[in-house]
């Protein structure tokens, strides 16, 4: 029998290891991976807490190839399980000693990659960076509790450019990228300034595999396709009694965009925003003390 994973949590069907979710977060994981449920997959969760999903997990997908849980608590070490097959790797996921362990244990191709880690912008947008080039093709990457992104506590706020949901956003217009119409930039070179920002590499991480980007709240979903172009255009049907389709491309060609001042620039407004503004408080105190040195100036010619 399929379980759904409102089953689980809702009717009290797991009993073990706890584990805790938002009431939503169980209605968008049904809504996505209950077609994926009898799959053998490999899954990694980072923040495990008690370890009570890996046991739910492996419920939920019973054909399941191995389930790694990663979490940044040295207790977690107590953690154990009757199957070989799930196991718990205590670290900070986002240290290369970490990924490179995770790597190994998955062969470097993980099916299903939850973060639930420390809720943290800079390291969800890392862990994004990090961990989605070893997601399979047809593969799902899942952010939970994104409701931290809007608070300071976890370097966040509505309209800060650095948040992590500022970051996801902008997956989208990497969906959308054979639709810029500028040959000069590149699908990565929109989040180059996160990863100037951090400090990281973001040139190795596949942007032009993300086939969709799907938001619930406080949870965002990522698919992951090899293949996302348009495709080509497909017409049906006989009758044209109003506008002929007889000639229309069947392929997609956006109009150049080189001199689309919105498409060419560097950086995103947003993200110049903050410099700008410490640069015109600096502007700003330079020129009042030329005019408190003016000043002085004046009195000595005065006197």
């Amino acid at each position: 029998m399929n379980h759904s994973l409102r089953d689980f949590y809702h009717n009290r069907l797991h009993h073990g290891k706890t584990t805790d979710k938002w009431e939503r977060y169980i209605d968008a994981y049904d809504a996505v991976l209950v077609p994926y449920s009898q799959k053998e997959i490999t899954l990694v969760e980072i923040g495990i807490q008690n370890g009570g999903s890996l046991e739910v997990w492996s419920k939920f997908f019973p054909n399941f190839r191995k389930i790694i849980g990663c979490d940044i608590n040295p207790d977690c070490h107590k953690l154990t399980y009757d199957n070989p097959n799930i196991h718990v790797i205590v670290g900070d996921a986002n240290e290369d000693g970490v990924v490179e362990k995770i790597k190994a244990e998955t062969a470097g191709s993980i099916d299903l990659i939850i973060d639930d880690g420390s809720h943290v912008s800079s390291d969800i947008i890392k862990t994004f960076i990090k961990y989605f080039p070893l997601l399979s093709d047809d593969g799902i990457f899942i952010i939970e509790d994104l409701h931290c992104s809007y608070w300071k506590e976890f370097e966040g706020g509505l309209y800060d450019p650095m948040s992590s949901m500022a970051f996801l956003k902008k997956l989208s217009d990497a969906i959308n990228y054979e639709h810029w119409g500028y040959p000069g930039k590149k699908v990565n070179d929109l989040f180059h300034e996160f990863g100037q920002f951090l400090d990281i590499d973001v040139t190795s991480t596949p942007f032009d595999h993300i086939y969709s980007v799907t938001f619930f709240n406080s949870v965002c979903i990522i698919h992951k396709k090899k293949t996302t172009n348009l495709g080509k255009r497909i017409i049906v049907g006989e009758h044209q009694d109003v506008i002929s389709l007889d000639n229309v491309l069947t392929d997609s060609h956006a109009p150049g965009q080189g001199d689309n001042y919105w498409t060419g620039m560097v950086r995103s407004p947003e993200a110049e925003y903050y410099p700008n503004q410490l640069l015109i408080e600096k502007l700003q105190s330079e020129i009042q003390s030329c005019k408190n040195d003016n000043l002085l100036l004046k009195k000595d010619i005065e006197n």
